[in-house]
């Protein structure tokens, strides 16, 4: 739970604040939304390899001009057959570079 997410958080930051902040970001931002909302075929499909360590996660969330105000957000999400197609951009997207896995806000 959220309890152990804190106190390994605070473990890893001890030694590393940037490993703490990535690992936050793949385990708070990018596993807990998936686990939270997704379907379960997205569950299966994502999960067992970002829990192994398989996959690196993240968030893209912040966009130029909006920063994190999700309300502000400009990206969109346009459904095209059984899948979408984003439209716009992120910025600040820690673990961005490494990510095998994204969650990613949009507007539809």
């Amino acid at each position: 739970g959220y309890l152990a997410h804190v106190v390994a958080m605070e473990e890893i930051s001890r030694a590393s604040a940037s490993v703490g902040l990535s690992y936050g970001a793949h385990s708070n931002l990018c596993v807990n939304q998936i686990n939270r909302w997704a379907t379960p075929a997205q569950k299966e499909k994502y999960l067992p390899a970002l829990c192994s360590g398989e996959t690196v996660g993240a968030l893209a969330m912040s966009e130029p001009g909006a920063g994190s105000d999700v309300v502000s957000l400009r990206l969109r999400a346009e459904k095209r057959n059984d899948r979408y197609v984003l439209n716009g951009s992120k910025m600040w997207i820690t673990n961005g570079p490494d990510a095998g896995t994204m969650v990613v806000y949009a507007k539809t």
